[in-house]
Order: C-alpha cells, then sequence, then structure tokens
C-alpha cells in the first residue's frame, strides 16, 4: 500500500472533475500543508509506537481532509484551499460530534487551532 506522503503526491495528478461531478483538482500548496500534518502525526506516533490509522483523501473542493482516531474520539481534519481549517471530532462511545472551524490567516491559527493542535499531540502521544 502506498504511503500516506505517495497517497498525497498521487493527488497532484487530480484533474478538474476528478470525481464525475466537478470536484476541483487537488491545490498543491495544500498538499504540502498536509504532508507537513502527516510528518507531524507520524513524529507524534513514533513517541509511543502508537498506529493511529491516519488517512487522507482529497476534498471536492481542492482540498485535503486527514483522519485518524484515538481510543475516544474519530477525527477530521479539514484543510481547505482558502488557507482555513475544519476540524470534527466525533467521541465514540456517544456519536456526539463537535465542530471547529478556523478561518485563514495567522492570526485564526494561533488564536483558535494551535490549542486543539496541542489537544491532538497529547493524544497522539498518550496511551492508546
Amino acid at each position: 500500500m502506498a504511503t500516506l506522503h505517495e497517497q498525497l503526491d498521487a493527488m497532484l495528478a487530480l484533474e478538474s472533475g476528478w470525481d464525475g461531478y466537478g470536484a476541483d483538482p487537488t491545490d498543491p500548496r495544500i498538499i504540502a500543508w498536509a504532508k507537513d500534518f502527516i510528518a507531524y502525526f507520524e513524529a507524534l506516533e513514533r513517541v509511543k509506537g502508537v498506529d493511529r490509522g491516519v488517512r487522507v483523501y482529497p476534498t471536492r473542493t481542492g482540498g485535503v481532509q486527514i483522519e485518524w482516531e484515538d481510543t475516544q474520539f474519530e477525527r477530521e481534519l479539514e484543510l481547505n484551499r482558502d488557507g482555513s481549517i475544519g476540524l470534527l471530532h466525533i467521541e465514540k462511545s456517544t456519536g456526539v460530534m463537535r465542530e471547529e472551524s478556523f478561518p485563514s490567516g495567522r492570526e485564526a491559527v494561533a488564536l483558535g487551532f494551535l490549542p486543539s493542535l496541542g489537544e491532538i499531540a497529547a493524544v497522539f502521544a498518550g496511551a492508546a
């Protein structure tokens, strides 16, 4: 099976309409950004030797969705073409969903997303 980085590279070949319904091609800048997140997640996984089952998918709007799970949550991180970020947490025991969205821009990331990223890092590095 292809590595996550290879899967992301393959997304660069997607042309307009790749899904048969007019989807946008994946933005190369978003692929690079997704690779940074994947490298971050891989480093966190190595801390405890735990595989979180990280998966990557192209989105219809030219972005990338990264999915993984831990013992309590299924999580989805959407990196959008406009630089915004979407984060979905689904609690496995209850099915309760919590959505977060962060507009593009350095301030939005620093004030909103970085605390969530810290939470994600703690879970990745924590017990399975």
